[in-house]
């Protein structure tokens, strides 16, 4: 399932940029940020990642991305998602996006000294969200997002990237 799921994402972002027509460009984008978990309490875990963004139209563009989430103690998460964004204004300096994605999950936990064996599971993730990409210059953005879905259930980042 893994390798299916690996080999469409590399499918889909193959290419050069030399072969795109004129003012269709790659992205390429660090995150950081919060995620929230809601359980019978509410968990916060700390987000860091990447995506790549590649466009399809000036307007649609496909961008896997990968996120760790460090959790309290030893939770750990790891997500591969495939998103598809909507820019609402292309070419401009400010770009407000729309995006939204299903992917998969690995959760584990350990319970180092204690009677319960270490957990982990593999499950589905979907989401959705809004950002917007500020460009500092032509070629480096930041780029705050808001997201909410299931598991997790809200998401905030930001991102620092370049267009190449």
């Amino acid at each position: 399932m893994k390798r299916v799921f690996f080999t469409i994402i590399f499918l889909g972002t193959a290419g050069t940029a030399e072969a795109q027509e004129p003012g269709r460009r790659n992205e390429l984008k660090f995150m950081t940020g919060l995620t929230a978990w809601l359980d019978e309490v509410t968990d916060y875990s700390a987000t860091i990642g990447g995506a790549y963004r590649r466009y399809i139209t000036p307007r649609l563009s496909i961008e896997p991305e990968f996120l760790y989430l460090i959790g309290a103690g030893s939770i750990r998460d790891i997500t591969v998602i495939p998103n598809i964004s909507y820019d609402f204004r292309p070419g401009r300096p400010i770009r407000p996006y729309l995006t939204a994605g299903v992917g998969w999950i690995h959760h584990s936990e350990k319970y180092p000294g204690a009677l319960l064996p270490d957990f982990s599971f593999n499950d589905v993730t979907v989401s959705g969200g809004i950002g917007v990409r500020v460009f500092v210059t032509p070629r480096v953005f930041l780029a705050p997002e808001v997201r909410i879905g299931f598991e997790p259930i809200f998401r905030a980042t930001g991102s620092f990237g370049f267009v190449f």
